[in-house]
């Protein structure tokens, strides 16, 4: 299923990023675990995320064409008094350095190959495909449709490549 936001609430949810110099993943990460600690009164919550792999030491990376993203678990602790604005910092520094230990391989770090999460957030922010109606319709490349299939009970793909999707994706 599919949840959009209204452009204000959209504009709304900019400013607090921008004003708490965080992302929108980091704040859409944050709620995740918050909702997950709410309704499990757990101390601390593990989720899977993915990362993009791009501060993997390759020479010349940035110009690379290819997959390196990975999926690693990210922990937030619930057992302080810290504010909300507190956890948020933390939770973007322990982004930052899941993105330093991006060569990671998630099945080396899983014991007896049970999974330290059930569930994924992968964060997207890259441009959606718009087709141009005024291209030369003998080189058109048309963008179909996209599936991403998840291999975890709940996974949530945010899409913000539009500017105004949240999407949920149940597996």
């Amino acid at each position: 299923s599919v949840l959009r936001f209204e452009q204000n609430i959209y504009q709304k949810l900019k400013s607090v990023v921008k004003i708490e110099n965080i992302t929108m993943n980091i704040l859409v990460q944050f709620a995740w675990h918050k909702l997950i600690q709410i309704y499990t009164s757990d101390k601390q919550t593990t989720v899977g995320t993915t990362v993009s792999g791009r501060s993997i030491p390759i020479l010349d990376i940035e110009n690379s064409v290819g997959l390196f993203i990975n999926t690693l678990p990210l922990t937030i602790n619930w057992d302080n008094q810290n504010t909300i604005k507190t956890q948020l910092q933390q939770c973007h520094k322990n982004i930052s350095e899941l993105g330093e230990n991006s060569f990671a391989s998630l099945s080396s770090i899983q014991k007896e190959g049970k999974r330290l999460f059930h569930s994924l957030v992968v964060f997207e922010n890259y441009p959606s495909p718009v087709e141009d109606k005024e291209e030369d319709s003998s080189l058109k490349v048309t963008f179909r449709e996209g599936f991403e299939k998840l291999d975890y009970p709940f996974g949530i793909i945010v899409d913000e490549g539009g500017g105004d999707v949240l999407r949920f994706n149940l597996n």
